[in-house]
């Protein structure tokens, strides 16, 4: 979630407390990952089980984000929520800088956050 002025919990308030979380977590599992890498990081997903299981899963093999959206499409309907997160660029202002984006949705709302 690329830092535009919105505080994170304006970014996650359509998410309950359990997704905000995770998106939270992926967030920062993305930084982490993304430091001292010079080629980036590869998507990933999360998932969270009711039990409250985690499942990561990074897609080398597929960066362009294909098959990384396919699997949460068919994601247990038993999970709470999940997130899916890649390395990318924001322009703003005109100028290119790295970013880590971060989609993060509940199951059973109408709409996730992305940014």
């Amino acid at each position: 979630m690329p830092h535009n002025g919105s505080s994170l919990s304006e970014v996650t308030q359509n998410l309950g407390t359990a997704a905000a979380e995770l998106a939270e977590d992926a967030l920062n599992h993305a930084v982490s990952s993304a430091q001292g890498s010079a080629g980036g990081f590869p998507p990933f997903t999360i998932v969270l089980q009711r039990d409250g299981a985690r499942e990561l899963t990074r897609f080398i093999a597929a960066p362009d984000l294909t098959v990384a959206r396919s699997s949460l499409a068919a994601v247990d309907p038993a999970a709470v929520c999940v997130t899916l997160a890649w390395d990318g660029y924001l322009t703003s202002d005109g100028r290119r800088t790295e970013a880590a984006f971060i989609e993060a949705y509940e199951l059973g709302r109408p709409a996730g956050v992305g940014r």
